[in-house]
């Protein structure tokens, strides 16, 4: 199975007192960008968009959440949210 480039920014929304995490999905080989690829986050789903941007929203998820990246063809990767900037290689 093929490994999935992961880069993940954590977005923080004081006023409306929720965060969110957006980033980009793509292929760790080509650096293609990789479309409908599914994140889930506690029982939420989102499906990266065709430039394999997307974004989720943590309400009720905490510091601690764990993210799970999954596409047809590669490897589902699970990703330990702490409340912090993340970037998976």
């Amino acid at each position: 199975m093929t490994n999935l480039l992961l880069m993940l920014i954590v977005s923080v929304q004081s006023i409306a007192q929720f965060s969110s995490i957006s980033g980009t999905v793509k292929d760790k080989a080509t650096g293609e960008a990789l479309p409908g690829t599914v994140i889930a986050l506690n029982g939420k789903k989102t499906l990266a968009g065709n430039d394999g941007r997307f974004l989720i929203n943590l309400s009720g998820a905490g510091n601690n959440a764990r993210i799970i990246v999954s596409r047809i063809g590669y490897r589902t990767d699970t990703i330990e949210y702490t409340g912090t900037h993340l970037t998976i290689l």
